[in-house]
């Protein structure tokens, strides 16, 4: 498990961290970098995430949602 993950509430049905930085989602994501997630809100890509104030978090369901999406998505004949 991720050292940063360890003090945060866990999603009983993810298994993820209830909210999620952008630096934890990177280093879950095997080293997916926080500009790379930047880039991907501001485009509308990657997982559903929310400000509080004015920091950006997401929540472990979204991201379990996005990542379920994605592997339905890998599957399709071109």
């Amino acid at each position: 498990m991720l050292s940063a993950l360890k003090s945060e509430p866990i999603e009983e049905d993810t298994g993820l961290p209830a909210f999620m930085s952008p630096a934890t989602l990177g280093e879950l994501l095997d080293g997916v970098s926080v500009s790379t997630l930047s880039d991907w809100r501001k485009t509308g890509h990657g997982p559903a995430w929310f400000k509080v104030g004015n920091l950006v978090r997401y929540r472990g369901s979204a991201v379990q949602a996005w990542i379920e999406e994605c592997e339905r998505g890998a599957g399709h004949e071109f």
